[in-house]
């Protein structure tokens, strides 16, 4: 097959832009004026990273804050824009786009935009930001963008899961710091897994597959090895819960295919959902144990399994911070205990939780406390629940913070409340160590 492939785009990908309305009054130089701004990172911000921008009209640079944050102004300046940050250590330099109409453009600098822009450039980012024209400002539109953005998505399905972010390039980041490792959001976070997961050697194949204007040859006969891999091989998921199936491949020197070559499929009758192509999983609303196959495509001998085990209950409330502060264990079966329960667990919230209907002839509810912690890094975390000797087994542990993790100074008081279907049989609760 060939590695590299045009895909149709089914969506339009909205780009790196805030427009910024200019209402009458206004002097003359502010209308003028572009801004540009956002958050230079790799999961951790780039502190004192130098950013430079270059626009179809003008240019301009600023020093990144603390955060990775940054904000530049352009006197007279005009989108379209490529911008770089070269990291105060000296290391790799990443690039960026800012397109559209308007005075104002947000434009992070990341791994993800860096792919994007060596996409656009078919080439190094460096070479577009360094020979930057109005030629080259021509070809810099919307349509361009969102196609590179679609091809970097379809390079990284499987490797990390991309749907929380709607724009590679100008979606709001938030990332850790030094000081403050917790502070990262969900794209912060995202940044992180996609540096464990994608090393030097396939950073390296992937841009130069995003570089490529035409398609390499197909392997020959070589030493190359197929191989796949998943992470994790078994997955515990609750009744309806959806999770993106992740499957690791490996490919021959200097060829990474835009869309990995990975399909899937249930090995069990009723076993819930999955995309053939994304490995989107849903669970079925039955417990029990199911099985999933992944399989390469380019190599169709090759494929792992994966273990799935649906538990027989769902979270209801989840909270480092519960108003009953005895450490205590607790089976309720009917709706005035139910009642009783979460308003003591609620207790000075404003305004408090609404209590959470359900169906005792049908359903029952697991309420574990650990009573009062230190700090709101301590949690409670279900592993299984069986059913043994006409006896139920509720097998917990109690979560603890791992070394260096930063946690609030207030004192915590974690909880944990499950439903699952009402039975009659007794409970034991087993506490297995941390």
């Amino acid at each position: 097959m060939g590695v590299i492939q045009r895909r149709g785009r089914a969506t339009a990908w909205a780009l790196g832009m805030v427009l910024l309305g200019c209402g009458g009054g206004g002097e003359p130089e502010e209308a003028a004026r572009l801004r540009l701004s956002g958050t230079a990172a790799t999961g951790l911000a780039l502190a004192q990273a130098q950013i430079t921008a270059k626009c179809q009209r003008g240019q301009g640079s600023a020093t990144s804050l603390a955060d990775g944050s940054y904000s530049l102004q352009i006197p007279e300046g005009g989108l379209p824009c490529v911008l770089r940050a070269q990291p105060a250590d000296g290391s790799t330099a990443l690039y960026s786009l800012a397109v559209g109409e308007g005075g104002q453009a947000v434009a992070n600098l990341t791994p993800l935009s860096d792919w994007v822009t060596v996409r656009v450039a078919r080439g190094e980012a460096s070479g577009l930001f360094d020979r930057f024209d109005a030629a080259a400002a021509a070809r810099l539109n919307r349509d361009r963008v969102g196609a590179a953005q679609a091809d970097v998505r379809s390079l990284l399905a499987g490797v990390a899961d991309l749907r929380g972010v709607a724009d590679l390039v100008s979606t709001p980041l938030r990332a850790a710091t030094p000081a403050q490792p917790a502070a990262g959001d969900a794209q912060d976070r995202m940044l992180d897994e996609i540096k464990k997961r994608v090393g030097a050697e396939h950073r390296g194949q992937l841009r130069a597959a995003l570089a490529s204007g035409s398609q390499p040859a197909d392997p020959g006969n070589g030493s190359f090895t197929p191989t796949l891999s998943l992470e994790p091989r078994e997955l515990q998921l609750e009744p309806g819960a959806s999770r993106l199936l992740m499957a690791e491949l490996n490919y021959p020197k200097g060829q990474v295919p835009l869309r990995r070559p990975v399909s899937w499929k249930l090995l069990v009758a009723n076993g819930g959902k999955v995309d053939a192509v994304t490995g989107l999983y849903q669970a079925p609303d039955k417990p029990g144990s199911y099985r999933v196959r992944a399989t390469r495509e380019d190599h169709p001998q090759v494929g792992a399994e994966l273990r799935i085990t649906v538990l027989p209950f769902r979270t209801l409330e989840q909270s480092a911070h519960s108003g009953v502060r005895v450490a205590q264990n607790l089976v309720i079966r009917d709706a005035s205990a139910w009642a009783e329960l979460w308003g003591r667990h609620v207790a000075g919230q404003n305004p408090a939780p609404a209590l959470p209907a359900l169906d005792f002839s049908k359903e029952m509810v697991l309420a574990l406390f650990a009573g009062p912690k230190s700090h709101a890094c301590y949690g409670l975390q279900m592993l299984e629940l069986r059913e043994q000797a006409g006896r139920w087994q509720a097998v917990y542990r109690e979560t603890q913070p791992t070394a260096g993790q930063p946690c609030p100074t207030a004192q915590g008081s974690p909880a944990l409340m499950l439903r699952l279907p009402r039975s009659a049989q007794p409970v034991d609760f087993v506490a297995k160590p941390g």
